[in-house]
């Protein structure tokens, strides 16, 4: 059985409750694959979050610039 077929024939089985569920999930399916808005939302992203990358931003005493170092100078 095709995986297609097999979830029509567990969809055509749920109470509407539960079908608003699965919409709900479908939505979101959709919205994950479609062009997210901030790399932490891309696949990528949150590959890169997950990896401890940029874990040294959790300690601020092993960062090496502060707000101070973004104001224009004159």
């Amino acid at each position: 059985m095709r995986i297609k077929d097999r979830v029509i024939s567990e969809i055509e089985r749920m109470t509407e409750e539960r079908l608003g569920a699965v919409l709900k999930f479908i939505i979101s399916l959709e919205k994950e694959s479609a062009a997210p808005g901030t790399a932490g939302e891309t696949k990528w992203g949150i590959l890169a979050l997950e990896s401890g990358a940029f874990d040294f931003w959790r300690n601020p005493e092993e960062v090496e610039y502060a707000i101070d170092d973004l104001k224009e100078r004159k």
